[in-house]
Order: C-alpha cells, then structure tokens, then sequence
C-alpha cells in the first residue's frame, strides 16, 4: 500500500489547501548524442552539432513524410509553406546522397510535433462533438426504454395468456415461453440499470448476427429473452425493435460517458451496521476516481482538478470522521474504525 501514499499516484485529501500541479505539454527536445570516436572535438568545435538526432531520418524518408503530411490538408497554410521549403531541402539532399541537414531536421521535427498536436485536438474534437450528441439525443432514447418499462409487465402477461391458449388449441405444453424468461428478474428485467441491460442486449444481439451468418444449415437459435421481450412489446404498440434497440444501446453509452458514481452502493448495503462494511473497498475506489481525473489534465485546470478532490473527500466525509487518516491507514485498517453513527448514516439507506 506504499505506492498509495505517493502523491503522485495517489491524490489524497485536499485539506492542506495545495492545488495539483499541471505540467503544460511542452514539445520535448531529443537528448544530445555523445561525441563519436572519430570525432572527440565535434561537441567543442560545434556545440549545438549533437542536440538533434539528424541521424534518424534520412532525406528520402523525410521527402515521403513531408509528401504525406502535405497532401493530408491537415497543416494550416503557413506550416505547409514551411513543410514546402524543407522537403524541396531534403529532396536536393536525397539526389546528392546526404544527410538532411541540421536546420532541415530542426524544421521537420517542429511540423511533424505540430501535425501531431492538430491530430490530437482533432480527435478531441470528434469525442466531444460525439458526447454532445449523446447528451441531446439521450434523453429522447431514454423515453424509449421507459416505455418498454411501463409496457414490460403488461405486454408480457397477456403475451404469455394468449400463447398458452394457442398451445392448448395445438395440443402443445408451453415450453417454448421459456425463450422469454430472465431467471430471477420477472417481468421487471427492463426496470435494471441501462448500464446493466445495454451491454446484455449488444450481447444478444451479436449472438443473433452470429447465428444468422453461419454456415451450419439447422444451427441453434441462441437464447436471447431480452431482445424477445422487447420484440413482443415492439409488436405490441407497432414499434420498430430495431430502432429501440439502437436506442437503448445510445442511451447505455450516454449514461456509461455521463455518469461516474461513488461507491454508495458499498455504504447503503450495510448503512444501518456500519461495521460490516468494507471499508478497504470504498478506500480504494475513491483513490480510483482521483487516479482517473487526475488523467484529465491538462484538459482541466488547477483548480477545477482541485474541486474535484475536494468534491470526493466531502462524500467521502459524510461516512467517516477523519479523512486524511482513512487514506493513510494501511489496508489493515479496522472496519470499524471509520464508521459514523450508525443511525445517521443508516437514514440513507432508503
């Protein structure tokens, strides 16, 4: 548990007032190379000879990189002129056998870091142009799901009415209702988290695209009742499954994207004896989300990582009395140790 006590690795509480620090993506400077045998005065004759690596691409190698970067249209005007000079410089290096030159690998070595950056902020762009769209198009899928959650009880019963009088009519037993049964859920599986159901209907689903894309000619249908389920209340009110599902599967990724909870589901199982609840656990999983906001920088400022910290120690304050000393106790720490009144803390477990 020793690494849990670096601040590095483990942002602790946020009670001494300092604010994380960022470190600002700076373009790193390839370390000098050494001086070579053949050559012991290089370093004193010419200091500034070995601080880039000219070594590592060759002019040809450069032509065909500046070629690609050009052609991509991903360089604004001003670095495509640049990129325009220097590849014409290793070109004329390429057709005398040389080395592209200090100044031209200087060049190169900036566009290709500024081709990555624009490369960077354009993926940024495409995630956060993705997460918009799940946030306006969520709250749409997610009246879809509730109405197969209003619909799943009532739809089904009757379903299940109307088939066992068709297979009484036919002489048959009924077995085949099995198909749609979600052992232990009743007719409530729909009601589950969207975080619980999402990845099991992308799940049948794939099942079921398997099933019809094999070779074998009598394969065997996969079970799949909750694609069933809602296929018989899409039927129901004349609704395309398809799209629900489609819909449902947004929704799971927009609540999945928008939500990242503490770990009350710890603290309320056990809310009203606090001694039994697994202290190292709820520990652990407050030290995971400040690892992972602390993957956030540059992107958030000091002071909203700052807030951040401080917004977790505060829920993690509701539970127990002494913070700073809940982190730094070892993984041995008594259970009992931490736990609040268990009368207040039990009023949240309704």
């Amino acid at each position: 548990m020793e690494d849990l006590k670096q601040k590095s690795d483990h942002p602790g509480p946020s009670s001494t007032g300092k604010k994380p620090k960022l470190v600002a993506n700076a373009f790193p400077i390839p370390p000098a190379e050494p001086p070579s045998e053949a050559d012991p005065e290089a370093s004193r004759t010419s200091p500034r000879k070995t601080q880039l690596k000219i070594d590592t691409t060759t002019a040809v190698e450069m032509v065909k990189n500046l070629d690609e970067l050009i052609n991509s249209g991903a360089l604004s005007a001003n670095t495509e002129s640049i990129a325009d000079v220097v590849r014409e410089e290793a070109r004329q290096n390429a057709e005398r056998g040389e080395m592209p030159s200090e100044s031209s690998y200087s060049q190169y070595y900036i566009i290709k870091k500024l081709q990555a950056r624009i490369a960077d902020n354009t993926k940024l762009g495409t995630e956060l142009a993705h997460l918009e769209y799940l946030l306006h198009v969520g709250d749409w899928s997610s009246g879809i799901l509730q109405t197969y959650r209003k619909l799943e009880r009532p739809v089904l019963v009757t379903w299940r009415k109307g088939r066992k009088s068709d297979l009484s009519e036919q002489g048959g037993s009924g077995s085949d209702l099995s198909a749609i049964e979600i052992p232990g859920q009743g007719d409530k599986a729909l009601k589950q988290e969207s975080e619980v159901i999402g990845p099991v209907i992308a799940k049948e689903m794939e099942a079921i695209r398997a099933w019809k894309d094999t070779d074998n000619p009598k394969p065997k249908k996969p079970h799949t009742p909750y694609v069933e389920q809602m296929t018989i209340i899409a039927e129901s009110i004349k609704m395309d499954v398809k799209v629900s599902i489609e819909a449902i599967l947004m929704y799971t990724e927009r609540c999945e994207r928008a939500h990242h909870k503490p770990p009350t589901d710890l603290v309320r199982k056990d809310a009203a004896s606090p001694e039994r609840i697994d202290w190292v656990e709820v520990r652990d999983r407050c030290v995971a989300a400040k690892k992972e906001f602390a993957k956030m920088e540059p992107r958030w400022s000091d002071d909203d990582l700052a807030t951040a910290y401080t917004i977790i120690d505060e829920w993690l304050g509701v539970f127990v009395e002494d913070v700073s000393a809940f982190y730094d106790d070892e993984k041995t720490l008594k259970r009992t140790k931490y736990g609040k009144d268990p009368g207040l803390v039990g009023l949240l477990k309704s």
